[in-house]
């Protein structure tokens, strides 16, 4: 993950792959090999088979952990179960299958349903339920369609959301920090319309990982959006020229990214 963060893919590919190498049937490499596989299909737009190869990973990982975990099932299978959901209907949404982003996200939220309330036990709950918190809440609010289905489930909270996921950005175990601020940036930024708050973690997350080539774009949007021109426009050059000269990213990548930036 750190290789990720990092945009330095080639060396995520070689690790991901070691661990598939040395610990076949063990869920957690299938499971980081999808978080690979994942962050190049969100810099590679339209690739079907990486879509394919992504959808596959996460059902061995799915399979490995219902063999490894036996009758015994740990908050850490739970939540990798929560997290296997989550990406299976983040597929199906972006394919637009809505019927089985429906299935994947009520095998999701049952995960979750077991989970709730027991964040101090295992940290890394913050981050799940955090994200159930505010997004289910913010669902039935502000998505009317959605409403029903939202009381077939737990209740909500939008304010203990966010304080979840701040919890969770603070953890001190850098995957689940990362993600958690990665959420609230993406919150504040597009659902809350915060763009000064957005913009603090937007520059925090360029700051920690100056090569990801994602972060600097959320970072120039933020920048933007609190309509920072000059800054935005010196940031914008930056990111050009880091794109044509990182050197952990393929030239399909590196295409992809000048063009976006050229925008």
């Amino acid at each position: 993950m750190q290789a990720l963060y990092s945009f330095n893919f080639s060396r995520a590919d070689s690790l991901s792959t070691e661990m598939l190498r040395k610990f076949p049937g063990h869920y957690l490499s299938h499971f980081t090999r999808s978080q690979y596989l994942w962050w190049l299909i969100i810099t590679h737009p339209e690739s079907p088979e990486l879509e394919n190869q992504y959808y596959q990973t996460l059902a061995q990982s799915l399979s490995s952990i219902q063999e490894y975990m036996g009758p015994n099932k740990s908050y850490e299978h739970t939540f990798y179960f929560i997290n296997i959901y989550a990406m299976q209907a983040r597929l199906f949404l972006k394919r637009k299958e809505y019927l089985r982003t429906i299935i994947s996200l009520r095998n999701c939220i049952n995960e979750i349903e077991a989970s709730l309330g027991k964040e101090s036990l295992y940290p890394p709950f913050f981050l799940s339920s955090g994200m159930y918190n505010y997004m289910s809440e913010y669902a039935k609010k502000k998505l009317p369609f959605l409403a029903l289905y939202t009381l077939l489930y737990p209740k909500g909270n939008m304010v203990l959301g966010l304080e979840q996921l701040k919890a969770a950005s603070t953890s001190g175990q850098m995957v689940w920090e990362t993600e958690a601020t990665y959420l609230l940036m993406k919150i504040y930024l597009e659902l809350e319309q915060n763009h000064v708050l957005a913009l603090q973690l937007a520059r925090q997350l360029a700051e920690t990982y100056p090569e990801n080539l994602i972060y600097q774009w959320h970072y120039l949007q933020a920048l933007e959006l609190m309509q920072a021109t000059e800054e935005a426009r010196l940031l914008k050059t930056e990111i050009r020229n880091l794109a044509r000269n990182s050197r952990g990213i393929s030239s399909a990548q590196r295409a992809y990214f000048i063009s976006l930036f050229r925008q």
